[in-house]
C-alpha cells in the first residue's frame, strides 16, 4: 500500500457500523463518494485516481446494504441513506462535496436540498 491507496475505516453511524475507504489527499477539503444501487465504495478508485494529485482528501462510503456496511431490515428509503450520510459528514467535521452515482446521486442531491 501506498500513500495513494486508500484506507479501510469503519465507522460508527447511528445504523451501525460503516466502511469506507479513505484516500489521503493534497488540496483543500474533503470529497464524499457515494455509489450507485449495486455498488460498493471501491468503484471510485479509478475515479479518485484521475483527480490527480491536487485532489481533495476523497472518502468513498459501502452504503447501508453494500459490501462491507450493515443490512438493516426494510430500512432502504431514500432518507434512511441520507440519514446514513449526514451522520458521516457530522463525523468528517464537514463541510464536504459530494459526488454520487445513480442512487448515490439521489441521496447526494437529498442532502444538497
Amino acid at each position: 500500500m501506498t500513500d495513494r491507496d486508500p484506507h479501510p475505516r469503519t465507522v460508527g453511524l447511528p445504523a451501525g457500523l460503516f466502511r469506507t475507504l479513505d484516500w489521503p489527499g493534497d488540496g483543500n477539503g474533503t470529497a464524499v463518494f457515494l455509489h450507485g444501487l449495486s455498488g460498493v465504495a471501491e468503484v471510485w478508485g479509478d475515479t479518485v485516481d484521475a483527480l490527480g494529485r491536487g485532489r481533495p482528501r476523497c472518502v468513498a462510503l459501502d452504503q447501508r446494504g453494500h459490501g462491507h456496511s450493515p443490512r438493516t431490515p426494510g430500512a432502504y428509503a431514500a432518507t434512511d441513506y441520507l440519514s446514513d450520510l449526514l451522520a458521516l459528514v457530522v463525523q468528517l467535521d464537514g463541510p464536504v462535496r459530494l459526488v454520487g452515482h445513480s442512487m448515490g446521486a439521489r441521496v447526494a442531491m437529498l442532502a444538497a436540498a
